[in-house]
């Protein structure tokens, strides 16, 4: 597929509209071509689902990379292209193009799912850290309450050997004043 921007960036020529059959893991390949706008460096191909979701892939040497993940769901979709540049965290938009249609066949196996893209791979990621670092968290707090447990039992078995001690001191001493006091009752 080939795209083609007209020089006032507003207006695209594409040779095709189909872009691949869904869930395909084969990597399509769209060659652009579109004007140099002066100080910019970063264009995309602007991808948008039945679902409002987007996807923004980068031109690369004048090409794009449709693979698996973008092949997500049969049908229409809308494309644009864009020029952007730095700002913040973010980005701002400098030129795009006018939306047209992208098409995407349904394949002839409906078992295949597509391929998780980036971000959403990052997301299962950064869950499963996100849950490793709260176990490791409760692991710590459980060892922690563990240890205060055995602590606490070994100051009760200290404090009940120190009372049977001083249970057998004062049995002793009862002992030994209750002689001293049948003594004296004898006298």
């Amino acid at each position: 597929m080939n795209i083609i921007v007209s020089d006032d960036s507003y207006k695209v020529y594409n040779d095709r509209v189909f872009l691949g059959y869904m869930g395909e893991t084969n990597s399509r390949t769209i060659q652009m071509f579109f004007p140099a706008i002066w100080g910019i460096s970063d264009y995309r191909l602007r991808f948008e689902y039945s679902d409002g979701v987007i996807y923004e892939i980068p031109v690369t040497i004048g090409e794009v990379t449709i693979n698996g993940s973008l092949l997500r769901e049969v049908g229409e979709i809308k494309c644009q292209w864009i020029a952007v540049k730095p700002a913040g965290d973010s980005y701002e938009v400098v030129a795009k193009s006018n939306i047209f249609k992208g098409i995407i066949k349904p394949s002839l196996s409906d078992d295949v799912a597509p391929i998780p893209t980036y971000e959403q791979s990052k997301t299962v990621l950064e869950n499963v850290l996100e849950a490793d670092s709260q176990l490791s968290e409760k692991l710590s707090s459980a060892q922690q309450a563990k240890d205060d447990a055995i602590s606490a039992k070994e100051t009760a078995q200290q404090l009940a050997e120190s009372i049977s001690n001083d249970k057998t001191i004062i049995s002793a001493n009862v002992e030994s004043a209750s002689q001293v006091l049948a003594e004296a009752n004898d006298i």
